[in-house]
């Protein structure tokens, strides 16, 4: 088993470094469609010369969702006679990382090395900066993505690469059969009767429709990863002058994409605030109390 490549330099045997950055929309960052670029974005370098299969599926989801993911998980196995021991559903019961792994790293791989990836998007998902960056590690290392929308999520508040992908939704009993159908098709595995896991259909579809609790979605710092030394060295060149994405980019020797990450990143942390004048890459950036607070704490300040 290869690593995982992580930017052309690093691309894996077979595979060819990205030569275009998807286009991330001037309005920053209120709707969900522009945070979905940014991450798509951040993440299109990722590459992997993987052959080994790690998993059967992959689910991706908040942890918000834990009920449905875990639901849709059973559903699946039933109806395709899939071990447990080849899904991965980090908050699931029976379907957890090892213990003492490096959450990150052994995310990346996994939904890297899995036949089929289905992502749950909810409103408290497309919230989750998990889910983005394994939908674009995904979507960047170009394998097979299969979205799902629950709990009131329209397919107009997509974006990016997502756009051009069907979509199925949960909520429709029909379109459930459609998704075990076709994950059928891609793992060349046979259909159980449906006998067996009929009433289960009706159980994901009626979790599908249920509404969303956003006000129980942990704030954006509970769902980030540590800052990197990256993110260290932006947050200290911002206290010391204010700048923008493409500033910084440039002082780091980084891609435009990268640094847009990273601020956004930044951002969701509320560690530095923005100017929405400009289009995201060109708009000012400013640290926060808050940011202050945290290079000072690092000793940075």
């Amino acid at each position: 088993m290869c690593p995982v490549c992580t930017g052309s330099s690093a691309a894996g045997p077979g595979t060819s470094p990205p030569t275009a950055s998807h286009q991330v929309s001037p309005r920053f960052p209120s709707s969900v469609r522009t945070r979905l670029a940014l991450h798509w974005n951040a993440c299109l370098g990722l590459r992997c010369g993987m052959d080994e299969v790690l998993f059967q599926v992959f689910v991706s989801h908040s942890s918000i969702d834990r009920d449905l993911a875990t639901s849709l998980v059973e559903l699946i196995r039933a109806a395709l006679n899939i071990s447990a021991r080849d899904v991965r559903c980090s908050s699931a019961d029976g379907y957890r990382l090892p213990v003492g792994v490096h959450v990150d790293d052994a995310l990346k791989t996994e939904l890297l090395g899995a036949v089929a990836f289905v992502c749950l998007l909810t409103p408290a998902s497309v919230r989750s900066s998990y889910v983005l960056f394994e939908l674009g590690a995904r979507w960047g290392a170009n394998r097979r993505i299969s979205p799902v929308l629950a709990k009131g999520l329209v397919v107009s508040q997509l974006a990016g690469p997502l756009t051009a992908i069907n979509a199925l939704s949960l909520s429709e009993r029909p379109q459930v059969l459609q998704l075990l159908e076709d994950l059928a098709t891609a793992l060349g595995r046979p259909f159980e009767p449906l006998g067996a896991f009929d009433s289960m259909v009706d159980n994901v579809a009626t979790l599908a429709r249920s509404a969303a609790t956003l006000d129980a979605v942990p704030t954006r710092s509970d769902e980030q990863p540590s800052l990197s030394a990256e993110e260290m060295t932006i947050l200290n060149m911002i206290a010391e002058s204010s700048s923008n994405a493409e500033i910084l980019a440039r002082k780091l020797g980084v891609r435009g994409a990268k640094a847009d990450f990273h601020v956004q990143r930044l951002v969701d942390a509320g560690l530095i605030s923005i100017n929405n004048k400009h289009s995201f890459h060109q708009a000012s950036v400013r640290i926060t109390q808050r940011g202050r607070e945290k290079l000072i704490e690092m000793g940075l300040m």
